[in-house]
């Protein structure tokens, strides 16, 4: 390097070396002795000052900037401020002298090379976001090829070596000791900025540091300094948007950081500002004693500025990864780069975003039809979960029998979610978009292409299966979908080299396996499935292992559902789905499926074999209805099949590429056959485009707000539903002669959609209605009104709806409807379903009942239970009699269920943390 010739007027120079706690400051000092350009003095500032003895014996000491200069014969021009961790080359000193004087510059710093690798750049300056974070512009480990040698302003350096005029450091106030080291830089040169001094770095000028690690600008005591420099430099206008601004910024960073297993992230952030708070007082001081903010002086920190969120990009790049490129990627570059949106990764991140935006708009901007098991949540998550954990299943006439785990489930993130009305729309689009997500983190970690990654998520998340369970209006199914892939991904993946690695993968496959299960509980099995297939087809045994321990630890998810329940009963129970394919899907799937098994090579041909099997087998589950396979089996068959269908499409995709130059032409023509019809199979994938709501139908049970809308002052009543078993909502009952009906209690939501085993008073009720078709009652009112029924309402012709015609106390009610035809009758007789002796009607708060207090004793027209109180309970025929002097009616719960449930919760919970510990990174150095 070429020694620069030192100015013609020679300026005083005052070297400070900034102490860090625990640093040896010997090789900093020893590195301004032999300076080309001589200082007149040194000075160490540092928190503590040494002994007499030893200040006579080393440097001079000084706490702060004002004692520092004190120290000094005389006025100095410049303050040349070290790092106590750096070493300067001889002629740094001089370049950055000569550098201020021909530029007039207030703020000069020096290159930045690593100690340990000095062919290694560590910093050249650069821009910061509007929130101070910094761009460094340099890729990891980028070694010095003299690419960044040109003297140029900027927004930021690295305090490892500033030249600072004395006058600017003095007008200033000094320096801000409370800041960590990055943090320190940025301040000197805002407050340089903010005073129209010139910031500038000088290649010339070489210095010598320690890596501070990649996360170091991330650490909460750097995110507190750079929102401690924000309260001093901008003008209050800026502030005003820009704390809330770094306020949702901090947060969403923090939280993504907790989702990637930083579990201190939202400690870390509460910390942030706890610190600021504290050293508020001071701030503002500072900000006092600094020259007058304005926004002329912020537009001149604008200038040098990145627009939007540098930590926001970062994290839209690592998604980006993910999607292209899975969980095993490499670790990022120390900074994002602005240019990042040119990537392919994020490409792929964009298209898949895109894909679930088209597929799930209208969910987004008008919300979920009401159609099949696609009902509302519950208006209270938290009393919804008190009713699943061994509390009464609200359904039909009720009964102490678990609910669903997908009640549970659903109510689970209602909650999580603050109970807001939205939240079903919400959980809706996030399976969606995690189901594409994982699919595409699948695929990649089988080893193919981005292009064959996307489209395999789009097919398993719009391809037939999918919009079968849609059509029918099945919404667990879809929910179902989010959480599968992830676990497929994990069973796939590679063997972790340590314990606690292996204790992540399987926290994580146990997770993403939940999180499938608990909408579809048979799904369960598909992981291990999955993990014999792969064993057999990659040839390792560790997959099968890893699949079948990722069910068993999600098996408690299904508790208490599965204890109330045989097994035989979970296989038979329900109606089963009948799938049946176009030809137009079919055929295209199964050529890919066989040719791509046929043709291929390497990855491709193992993903298409898994999936021809995984698919097939899927699908033939799916359609074992006939063979006594009920509604839980046959779903979990339909995401099988979706699955195996992603696979088959994946491989396809790849087939080609998968063929070297040593083939025919007609195998190679065959494998571009076999990629053809996967397009084809994809582009069907865009049916369910036009309506934007995922293949759901229309919403066909609005009408029922008539209940809601006509309810007398203690709630609404319950509702008697008939007509064709595809126009009711969830599941229902049918009397002997075929005829489709159910309860529902008033307000219409998803725990009602279940129905448990009918009780003693299902039974009745059935008599009942078989007795009015036969006609053998011409004032039904009366007897429904002992069920607590006001209104019967057809969905379509129904044998119910026509002895309807000819009674005598049922009121038909003009020109209200449900469904195609029909119509709407209310009951004229009171029918309440919690009624006092006094004939006073009490409130269904699910899960209870409430009313005013009196004497006597309050009818509950549920299914007997002894549970039910407080008090003494007495059976009423079928119903319950308990004391109305305390106000209310509560179901005392199951103490085995109640258990389970809260079991299961711990142990996803578990899961939940076991899926965050990650490989132990690098620790990190601490701040000043």
């Amino acid at each position: 390097m070429t020694q620069p010739s030192p100015p013609s007027s020679k300026q005083r120079v005052l070297a400070l070396v900034v102490a860090r706690r625990g640093d040896d400051i010997a090789d900093v000092l020893a590195s301004i002795e032999p300076q080309v350009y001589e200082v007149e003095d040194v000075v160490v500032i540092a928190d503590r000052r040494p002994d007499s003895a030893a200040e006579a014996a080393g440097p001079k000491t000084a706490r702060r900037l004002s004692e520092a200069l004190d120290m000094v014969d005389g006025q100095v021009d410049y303050l040349w401020m070290l790092d106590s961790r750096t070493t300067a080359r001889p002629d740094a000193l001089a370049a950055l002298i000569e550098t201020a004087e021909s530029l007039e510059a207030s703020v000069v710093g020096s290159k930045v090379l690593d100690s340990d690798q000095p062919d290694r750049l560590l910093s050249v300056g650069g821009p910061t976001d509007v929130f101070g974070f910094p761009y460094t512009g340099l890729e990891r480990g980028e070694i010095d090829q003299e690419q960044f040698d040109v003297i140029r302003d900027v927004a930021f350096l690295e305090p490892a070596s500033l030249l600072v005029r004395r006058d600017l450091a003095e007008g200033l106030g000094g320096l801000d000791h409370t800041l960590p080291y990055l943090s320190f830089g940025l301040d000197i040169c805002q407050r340089a900025r903010v005073v129209g001094g010139r910031v500038v770095v000088t290649p010339g000028s070489e210095v010598f540091s320690r890596s501070s690690g990649a996360q170091r600008p991330t650490t909460w005591r750097e995110q507190a300094g750079r929102l401690r420099t924000m309260l001093k430099t901008y003008s209050l206008v800026t502030l005003l948007w820009v704390l809330p601004a770094l306020f949702l910024v901090g947060l969403a960073t923090w939280l993504y950081r907790l989702a990637k297993g930083v579990l201190t992230g939202p400690v870390d952030w509460i910390r942030t500002w706890a610190w600021n708070l504290l050293y508020l007082p001071s701030t503002l001081q500072a900000r006092r004693r600094a020259p007058t903010t304005s926004m002329e002086s912020d537009a001149e920190l604008f200038r040098f500025q990145v627009r939007g969120s540098l930590e926001l990009r970062e994290i839209a790049a690592e998604l980006g990864a993910l999607l292209g490129a899975g969980a095993e990627q490499e670790a990022p570059d120390d900074r994002a780069s602005p240019a990042f949106w040119q990537r392919p990764d994020f490409i792929t991140t964009v298209l898949g975003v895109a894909l679930v935006l088209v597929l799930t708009r209208s969910i987004i901007a008008e919300g979920l039809p009401a159609i099949g098991y696609v009902l509302p949540l519950a208006e209270s998550a938290w009393d919804t979960l008190r009713a699943y954990a061994g509390g009464w299943h609200p359904g039909g006439l009720g009964s102490p029998e678990p609910m669903h785990p997908s009640v549970g489930a659903t109510a689970a993130i209602q909650f999580l979610l603050g109970g807001g009305g939205g939240a079903a729309g919400i959980l809706t689009v996030g399976a969606v978009a995690s189901g594409v997500a994982g699919m595409v983190a699948l695929i990649r970690r089988l080893g193919l292409s981005r292009g064959a990654r996307l489209v395999a998520g789009a097919v398993f998340i719009a391809g037939f299966p999918a919009l079968w369970l849609a059509g029918e209006g099945y919404w667990p199914g879809l929910l179902a979908l989010g959480g599968l892939p992830w676990s497929l991904a994990g069973v796939a993946g590679p063997d972790p080299e340590t314990g606690r690695g292996w204790m992540g993968r399987l926290g994580r496959v146990g997770f993403a396996t939940a999180a499938s299960a608990a909408f579809v509980p048979l799904s369960i099995v598909i992981p291990v499935f999955f993990g014999l297939v792969w064993a057999v087809v990659a040839r390792r045994s560790r997959p099968l292992v890893v699949g079948a321990a990722g069910s068993v630890l999600a098996l408690p998810v299904l508790l208490p559902w599965l204890s109330g329940r045989g097994l035989a009963d979970v296989l038979s129970s329900g109606a089963p789905f009948h799938p049946d394919p176009s030809w137009w899907v079919a055929i295209p799937l199964l050529a890919a499926g066989t040719v791509a098994a046929a043709v291929a090579r390497g990855h491709p041909l193992s993903v298409a074999v898994a999936g021809v099997v995984i698919g097939s087998v899927g699908f033939l589950v799916a359609r074992a209805g006939s063979l006594g396979a009920g509604q839980e089996t046959t779903a979990a068959g339909l995401i099988a099949a979706a699955a195996g269908a992603a696979l088959v499409v994946a491989g396809a995709l790849d087939a080609p590429a998968s063929l070297g130059i040593d083939v025919s032409l007609l195998r190679t023509a065959t494998a571009y056959a076999a990629m053809a019809a996967a397009i084809l199979v994809g582009l069907t994938t865009l049916i369910a485009a036009p309506a934007g709501r995922m293949g759901l139908p229309d919403d066909r049970f609005a009408a029922f707000a008539f209940a809601s809308s006509r309810a007398e002052a203690h709630g609404p009543d319950r509702v008697l539903l008939t007509g064709p078993a595809e126009t009711l909502p969830g599941q229902h009952r049918v009397l002997p002669d075929g005829t489709p009906y159910r309860l529902i209690g008033g307000v219409l939501d998803y725990p009602q959609a279940w129905l448990p085993e009918a009780r003693l008073g299902d039974e009745v009720l059935e008599e009942t209605l078989v007795g009015l078709i036969g006609g053998e009652e011409l004032r039904p009112g009366e007897l429904l009104a002992r069920f607590g029924i006001r209104w019967v309402a057809a969905s379509g012709p129904s044998p119910i709806a026509d002895a309807l015609s000819a009674q005598l106390d049922m009121r038909p009610l003009a020109g209200l409807f449900v469904g195609d035809s029909a119509g709407v009758w209310e009951n004229d007789v009171p029918a309440y379903r919690a009624m006092t002796d006094q004939g006073v009607a009490w409130s269904w708060v699910a899960p209870d009942y409430a009313g005013r207090s009196s004497g006597g004793s309050v009818r509950i027209a549920e299914n007997a239970d002894h549970r039910w109180g407080p008090g003494a309970w007495q059976q009423d025929g079928w119903a319950n009699r308990v004391p109305a002097e305390a106000g209310v009616a509560t179901f005392g719960g199951v103490g085995s269920f109640r258990f389970q449930a809260r079991a299961a919760a711990v142990i996803v919970i578990l899961l939940v943390g076991l899926s965050l510990v990650r490989a132990r990174r690098e620790a990190e150095d601490e701040p000043v």
